[in-house]
């Protein structure tokens, strides 16, 4: 019996791109309320190869926007990893998929992205996203970096609320030289313990720390999930080069897309060139 589960995408792209789209290695960086949407995304589109790079495990808090979690799922006790492997398996079951229970930064997870052809970012700040981009850069590596905020109301601000896509395809073009990042974030993220402690005696305690966490919701991560995995398609099977930059205000019910050049002299992008063979 002929296989017609794909036939309805490929009369959009044609058989090529969808081999295409079964030959990709896409890894996740990141099982959580927007990474389970992409893997939900990605295998949906024939996605066969999959590595997907979590420590951690789910918690009570992630219920609320969690895709695949189970309501008898354990908490303490379910690996993120385990939710997302079994997204994949629902859909198909001899896909091939590598899960690595570390961090990133970790030897393994720096391995794990070596494997990839496509990474997706989906990380919950700016010091994580910042370190990926690194990574990818020196590797080489395409990348679809996704994030959603909530900013809540202060003084006479409004309450804003959306997210964005940013797609490293082609160089140059990171998240560093095209303005993407918020490097005082980056630091505060990526600062020791002592160093915080130095900030918070100068500069007072950081507003975005003082609730513990964030707020979250489902749909804006599906949202931004849904248009990472539109860009990854579009890209994969040739309809199309990606956008380089999506923005979605929710509170404005408005998209936009950036066409602006990344800046010149990027430290990341001119040390990534150096590394790749000429």
């Amino acid at each position: 019996m002929t296989d017609t589960r794909f036939h309805r995408q490929e009369l959009l792209f044609g058989r090529e791109g969808q081999q295409k789209i079964a030959a990709a290695s896409i890894a996740i960086v990141g099982v959580g309320g927007i990474g389970t949407r992409v893997i939900q995304d990605t295998v949906l589109l024939g996605g066969r190869r999959f590595v997907l790079i979590e420590p951690g495990e789910l918690k009570e808090s992630s219920k609320n926007r969690y895709v695949g979690h189970l309501h008898d799922d354990p908490v303490p006790g379910t690996p993120k990893l385990r939710i997302g492997e079994r997204i994949i398996r629902a859909v198909s079951p001899d896909a091939e998929v590598t899960r690595v229970p570390m961090r990133l930064e970790s030897p393994e997870g720096i391995a794990a992205i070596e494997t990839a052809d496509v990474v997706f970012g989906c990380l919950d700040n700016e010091g994580a996203r910042f370190s990926l981009n690194e990574v990818c850069a020196k590797q080489g590596k395409r990348l679809i970096d996704i994030a959603t905020e909530i900013i809540p109301p202060e003084r006479d601000e409004p309450l804003r609320y959306g997210g964005r896509v940013f797609v490293l395809w082609d160089r140059p073009g990171c998240l560093c030289c095209c303005g993407v990042l918020d490097m005082e974030e980056v630091q505060r993220d990526l600062a020791s313990p002592e160093e915080l402690l130095s900030r918070e005696a100068i500069y007072g305690l950081d507003r975005k720390r003082l609730g513990g966490t964030d707020p979250s919701v489902a749909t804006l991560n599906g949202v931004m999930a849904s248009i990472a995995a539109t860009e990854f398609m579009v890209a994969v099977t040739g309809l199309r080069l990606p956008v380089r930059l999506t923005v979605y205000r929710a509170d404005l019910g408005k998209f936009t897309t950036s066409l602006d050049k990344p800046r010149a002299g990027c430290y990341t992008c001119a040390t990534a060139a150096s590394m790749q063979p000429q």
